[in-house]
């Protein structure tokens, strides 16, 4: 008993066992996050040489005796998350040649738990280095941002306002190692229709539902010959009519001779962009439609395809939008949909029968058809202030904090759309994402100084 006991003990106390999970030698982290950062008016953090070794680079606090007297810094871990189930504290080397005091917090949990700050600091005597340990008891899971406030007392309560300045280096961020930080992921993909772009052609065609509709033939296919119609500015979808024009007399095609005969095909016309570079990431794609003339019995859709030539070539992803009117238009597939070795494309679909040249008028294009053009988004200067935002990405939600009163947040999509707007009126809140899909936004944080956007992602 007393070996199964101690070898529990030795087994408990090496899973236990803290490590430097930031050593402040890279400006970020794994998953391409800032480190390190300060908040507050009155307080700048840097990364910096050590006040001792100029070899070693650390984490540098300056404050003044003035500012917000909330201020303080962020840590991040390089490449493992702080795990907080077992042993609860987080220690760091601080050097500093005055006596001062620091007040741990913890935030970013990592699954969903609140935010903790400790009631009461801890005390450095101004001889240097020294080691400060900060013991959270109520935690438990895992954790991406160790917390420092730099304008507290000797009771951890808030100087207010700020009566002194201090310079401070720290180092070696401890705790007991957790769960590897995701890779940065390369971002999703945001592409708006660009005219201008190399679209190719694709075609399919189908018997008649009469003759059963089944699949007749395919093959790669002009893009002028499907009637699509490319310029600078915008792009056109129509019916197929040149397939009628080249083969007037052939029964495949058609029950007679132009102007007396009826389609004997449908048609699926095809353009669209092939990239290999987007696998793997989110992607949407987007455009706005300024003309929705097409006539009866033909679809038009943009799509996100992600074939797959192990199965024949299907569509693994069917990602697709109906287009029956002006408007913008998005449309969307996850990084887990676009899996490596499928081959991907987007781009617009216009199914139906093929289409007696004669109505074409003569080439004057009186049919009308689908006009596309790239989406607008509004743009605006803006008056830049100092805005600290995590996680972010995020699954959850994004924390903000600011070196002033932020008086109201607006959130929009990538179409422009106003998703999110709030009167918050503080220099620390929570954008909730709860009602928001995964994708990229912006968020437009004013202040009474001006206002300033950020970019935002949502996992």
């Amino acid at each position: 008993m007393k070996k199964i006991t101690y070898l529990f003990l030795l087994i408990t106390s090496v899973l236990s066992a803290q490590v430097n999970l930031q050593d402040f030698e890279a400006a970020q982290n794994v998953a391409a996050q800032d480190i390190y950062g300060g908040f507050g008016a009155g307080l700048t953090a840097t990364l910096d040489a050590a006040p001792d070794n100029a070899a070693n680079q650390v984490g540098k606090i300056e404050t003044t005796a003035s500012g917000d007297f909330w201020k303080g810094i962020f840590v991040r871990p390089q490449t493992n998350y702080m795990d907080l189930t077992t042993t609860k504290t987080v220690s760091v080397n601080v050097y500093s040649m005055t006596g001062i005091y620091l007040k741990g917090k913890i935030q970013a949990g990592q699954s969903g738990q609140a935010d903790i700050e400790l009631p009461t600091s801890e005390a450095h005597t101004g001889s240097g280095w020294e080691t400060l340990t900060f013991t959270f008891t109520a935690a438990t899971g895992e954790w991406n941002e160790f917390v420092l406030y730099a304008n507290v007392d000797s009771s951890g309560n808030f100087v207010n306002p700020p009566t002194q300045g201090i310079t401070v280096y720290i180092d070696n961020v401890t705790a007991v190692e957790g769960s590897a930080i995701p890779a940065a992921p390369t971002g999703p993909n945001v592409i708006n229709v660009d005219p201008t772009a190399a679209w190719v052609g694709y075609a399919n065609w189908f018997e008649l539902p009469s003759n059963g509709g089944g699949f007749a033939g395919g093959g790669v296919w002009g893009v002028p010959d499907l009637k699509t119609e490319l310029n600078t500015t915008n792009i056109t979808l129509k019916p197929n009519f040149n397939t009628w024009e080249e083969n007037p007399a052939d029964d495949y095609w058609t029950t007679g001779g132009v102007g007396t005969s009826v389609a004997n095909k449908i048609f699926e016309a095809n353009t669209y962009i092939e990239d290999p570079a987007l696998n793997g990431n989110d992607l949407t794609f987007f455009g706005n439609i300024s003309s929705a003339d097409i006539p009866s019995g033909y679809t038009v859709t943009a799509f996100i395809k992600g074939l797959n030539p192990s199965t024949g070539y299907s569509d693994d992803v069917g990602a697709s939008v109906s287009i029956t009117s002006t408007g913008d238009f998005s449309v969307s597939a996850t990084a887990a949909q676009l899996a490596p070795g499928l081959i991907i494309q987007y781009g617009f679909q216009v199914v139906g029968p093929i289409a007696d040249p004669t109505t074409e008028n003569a080439r004057q294009q009186a049919i009308g058809g689908i006009v596309v053009v790239p989406a607008t988004l509004s743009t605006e200067d803006f008056i830049t202030t100092d805005f600290n935002i995590y996680p972010n990405p995020t699954k959850n939600n994004w924390n903000v904090k600011a070196t002033q009163l932020v008086k109201t947040v607006e959130v929009y999509d990538v179409l422009g759309k106003l998703v999110v707007v709030k009167d918050v009126n503080s220099s620390e809140f929570v954008i909730e994402t709860a009602t928001l899909n995964i994708g990229l936004y912006f968020a437009k944080l004013s202040s009474e100084n001006g206002s300033k956007t950020v970019k935002l992602i949502k996992e």
